[in-house]
């Protein structure tokens, strides 16, 4: 196999995630500096947090790393994320499922730059990830487990957050370009820079490949064809206000396999598939009080067009697809304190589909879906959060992990024995000074489990009780 590959980088300026210049975006359209605070994660709490703060399991894959492992789709990249299962019925282009922690595809909310991509028009709802190509990507979170109460009913199983490069103080210019085996080819580019009040990052790029037969013993080659753009723009109108404008294009067409006449079993076939999406976002972000309330306004629009065509069938259209996802949210984050952290908003979310299948009566289908969220996070000290909340739409509740009881400013309680422990070994520690018995209360260990309904004793830490409090779970961050 013969391969070559071209890669050019214009230094003009560091294009880091998070620099020390720049700020990092959230996904909730909210920019907090970065600060030489380290690694950042939006996706957790929709707001930017430092690392340490963050309790749950959320896998990084930032610049250098998405350069390192030179994948061209998304989903390659996803495959080797601990807990993150990929499925894929053939070559590069074809679908692919992505499953978090054993949940169904349609239970993965997939984003992209804080954008809701999740088609109605395919079956759960969920999300294609076969035309994702790497391209201009900048950096992926992938969050672990559930996470209903901030991203909706269908986050059960987690939620991959997909972040293209964004805006830049200086001009940045990257650009690459590939080519190698089957005539395979891809070039993408993408500049950044600022211009007084506008900060901005336009993008494009283009993957074709002949591909291989996504029969697994046939000779017919099923190519993919491909090109992308995307562009984010931030306008700084007051000190505490700005906008910002985000939009992503692409638009595929894949060769795939199907049953011929006239056995009509699975082999070799000129059928294509055409896959068109088009994302669209607009936020109002307003600061208040020092920057302690941040408030966003926005709205959201996706659209995803998909048509199977067989030139040899007939009919030669074989399915035909389109769905629509229209969203007007509003979202509040409260710093009460340095420790204290409030998440709260609203969504009107309205979803249209419509299908057909080999020149069928079309199939329409809508919902609605008011929603309100809360959720309420306290870190008090590196790697260890309580973190409570709940999110109701029309009829339905959905939540993450149960609300148990935890700790006051998220210190753990431990149990009878741990506590006499303490108590033995507390002159050469330092640390616990006396405990205090009471059996009204659930304890809890270390982890923040619940490890018994009878008495349950709390440590005097530092010389002063921390009590139990209702409404959060206390989780260790990893």
């Amino acid at each position: 196999m013969k391969s070559f590959q071209y890669l050019l980088a214009w230094p003009l300026a560091t294009c880091a995630w998070p620099a020390s210049a720049q700020s990092a975006q959230s996904t909730s359209g909210l920019e907090t500096a970065a600060g030489d605070r380290g690694d950042v994660i939006v996706t957790a709490n929709r707001d930017a947090r430092s690392r340490a703060t963050v309790g749950q399991a959320v896998t990084v894959l930032d610049t250098a790393t998405i350069e390192r492992r030179q994948a061209s789709v998304v989903a390659d990249l996803l495959r080797q994320t601990p807990g993150v299962t990929v499925t894929r019925n053939g070559g590069v282009g074809t679908t692919a499922s992505v499953n978090i922690r054993g949940a169904e595809s349609d239970q993965t909310v997939a984003l992209i730059d804080g954008v809701k991509l999740n088609d109605p028009s395919s079956p759960g709802g969920g999300f294609d990830f076969g035309n994702l190509l790497v391209g201009n990507i900048a950096r992926i979170e992938v969050l672990r487990g559930p996470a209903s109460v901030l991203w909706g009913s269908q986050a059960i199983g987690g939620v991959v957050n997909v972040i293209t490069r964004q805006p830049t103080d200086k001009l940045v210019v990257n650009a690459r370009a590939e080519g190698g085996w089957h005539n395979t080819g891809q070039g993408f580019a993408n500049l950044s820079d600022k211009t007084g009040p506008v900060a901005f990052s336009l993008g494009g790029g283009y993957y074709t490949t002949d591909g291989i037969s996504a029969y697994a013993a046939g000779s017919e080659r099923d190519g993919f064809h491909s090109y992308a753009a995307n562009g984010s723009v931030s306008v700084a109108i007051t000190p505490g206000v700005s906008a910002d404008l985000r939009g992503f294009y692409s638009n595929g067409r894949t060769g795939i396999d199907g049953y011929p006449p006239p056995n009509y079993v699975f082999g070799d076939t000129r059928e294509y598939s055409d896959a068109e999406q088009w994302v669209g976002y607009g936020g109002l972000n307003v600061a208040l009080f020092g920057g302690a309330l941040k408030n966003r306004v926005g709205y959201a629009h996706t659209q995803t067009d998909r048509r199977n065509t067989d030139p040899d069938g007939m009919p030669r259209e074989t399915f035909r697809g389109a769905g629509r996802n229209d969203r007007a949210e509003y979202q509040g984050v409260l710093a009460l304190g340095k420790a204290v952290r409030a998440t709260f908003g609203a969504e009107r979310e309205v979803s249209r589909f419509t299908t057909s299948s080999y020149g069928g009566p079309v199939t329409p289908g809508r919902a609605r879906i008011f929603s309100v969220y809360g959720q309420l996070s306290v870190t008090p000290v590196a790697g260890l959060t309580a973190t409570g909340g709940v999110r109701h739409d029309d009829h339905n509740v959905f939540g993450g992990a149960p609300l148990l009881r935890g700790t006051r400013r998220g210190r753990p309680t431990v149990g009878p024995r741990r506590c006499a422990e303490a108590i033995r070994r507390g002159s050469r520690h330092r640390r616990y000074f006396s405990c205090k018995a009471n059996t009204e209360t659930p304890r809890f260990g270390r982890s923040g489990r619940a490890v018994g309904t009878r008495g349950w004793r709390s440590v005097r830490w530092a010389g002063r009780s921390r009590r139990a409090r209702p409404g959060f779970t206390v989780t260790r961050s990893t």
